[in-house]
């Protein structure tokens, strides 16, 4: 949500979001904590989030098509990692158990569960372990960010203990400046039954345009997510 965690980031933030003509869903990330001021990092790292953008840490949202999780992975101690706990897990678990098979499961983390090339590194902390879990909840979708990279795929391609499918699209840098070798991009997913489509919207320089989509079906066979469509609309430029 913010670069530096303070006062008037995230009062700017919370401006921003109610002018968002539709229902919003947000989880705070590493930048949301005090960097410098330790006291504040350690005792009350989240303080400045709670009181401008949510209370809610693990938000939660669901309806006859899909069930949304969010869950809060930044931690003081944990640095740039971040981590899922087993009482995180256990409410995803009870909440999946909740709604019907046919709702698609969606966890959005901070932390991602694979790099930018889809690998198993810079990723959050007990992440295979953490994996298995979110399949034995049946999770069908993966959301996270913080590499500043898009990357779209099929997580069980990196861990191959997984026994489905677990679709992962990571968010890159959408409105801040800190970038990473692409330009300013943000995802949209569309969701019906048994289908997803991922379409990247990019900046061209003057406004966003689409330049990546994606569009995964459900197999009537095994259940699992299969990639039937992926096509690159736009060419992108390395932002200056």
């Amino acid at each position: 949500i913010t670069q530096h965690a303070k006062k008037s980031e995230f009062i700017e933030a919370k401006a921003f979001i109610d002018q968002i003509p539709f229902r919003t869903l947000t989880i705070p990330g590493n930048h949301d904590m005090p960097v410098y001021n330790m006291t504040k990092r350690f005792l009350k790292p989240l303080r400045e989030y709670t009181k401008y953008i949510s209370q809610d840490l693990n938000p939660f949202f669901v309806d006859e098509e899909i069930a949304l999780f969010g869950i809060t992975t930044a931690r003081s101690v944990s640095g740039l990692l971040g981590k899922i706990s087993q009482k995180q897990l256990k409410k995803i678990k009870q909440e999946c158990d909740n709604v019907g098979t046919s709702v698609t499961k969606i966890v959005m983390t901070h932390h991602p569960f694979v790099n930018s090339r889809g690998k198993k590194s810079r990723i959050i902390s007990r992440a295979g372990t953490t994996l298995k879990s979110l399949e034995r909840s049946g999770v069908d979708v993966i959301l996270a960010g913080h590499l500043h990279l898009g990357y779209i795929g099929d997580i069980s391609e990196a861990y191959r203990t997984l026994r489905r499918s677990i679709i992962v699209t990571h968010a890159g840098t959408s409105l801040s400046t800190h970038h990473r070798r692409e330009p300013n991009a943000f995802n949209l997913l569309c969701v019906e039954k048994e289908k997803i489509e991922i379409s990247v919207y990019m900046w061209n320089g003057t406004q966003f345009q689409p330049a990546h989509e994606w569009r995964y079906e459900k197999s009537t066979d095994d259940g699992n997510w299969k990639l039937t469509h992926q096509q690159q609309t736009m060419a992108t430029v390395r932002p200056q």
